[in-house]
């Protein structure tokens, strides 16, 4: 289910730009929200176990600033995987959804958010087993195999 579907149409526009695979969605609030605009999104919201955000895909930039106060680990409780493929400007916004029952999450390389991140994500996401950085290159690293399971199991 599409969050964003859940907020009455009035709040938002979504413009597409490109077709077929480059099809890009940009979604650009309206008016502010209010409580009463989240009534739907919090019925789904539990049901959430997984959470993709590419701006390749789907930019929210222009939605980030006012949605994140209204977001909080408690909205996804049941969030296990996390994909957050937001470059320098957006990577800030992944702290709007880091949970402890978190299990996986993938996350792009390009900034010192990324990195500073790491420090943090043990102590904040205790059941994470599963952590990959995308790199510019498309190449992946993926921290399992370089021992950074067993570290982040130790804090």
């Amino acid at each position: 289910m599409n969050l964003l579907s859940c907020l009455p149409s009035d709040s938002f526009e979504l413009r597409t730009t490109g077709k077929g695979y480059f099809t890009k969605y940009i979604m650009q609030l309206l008016r502010p929200l209010q409580n009463s605009d989240l009534e739907r999104v919090l019925v789904y919201a539990p049901h959430v176990k997984h959470l993709f955000s590419d701006p390749h895909f789907a930019d929210l930039s222009p939605v980030f600033p006012s949605a994140s106060p209204w977001l909080s680990e408690n909205m996804l409780s049941n969030l296990q995987g996390l994909y957050w493929m937001h470059g320098e400007n957006d990577f800030q916004y992944i702290d709007c959804f880091l949970a402890p029952q978190l299990t996986t999450i993938r996350i792009p390389h390009t900034s010192l958010g990324a990195l500073t991140l790491l420090s943090s994500l043990a102590l904040r996401c205790p059941q994470l087993t599963d952590v990959t950085f995308f790199l510019r290159a498309r190449r992946i690293y993926d921290l399992r195999r370089l021992g950074v399971r067993a570290r982040l199991a130790r804090y």
